[in-house]
């Protein structure tokens, strides 16, 4: 699983190929979606 910066998330879903991808806010939201996992 890679975090992504939001803005970026598009550009990575086109070399992940398979990839989990989670695009995140900031740091916080990072933090969140880590303890959700």
């Amino acid at each position: 699983v890679f975090l992504v910066p939001q803005k970026n998330y598009l550009e990575a879903l086109k070399f992940s190929h398979g990839i989990r991808i989670i695009p995140v806010d900031d740091f916080d939201d990072i933090i969140m979606k880590l303890i959700k996992l």
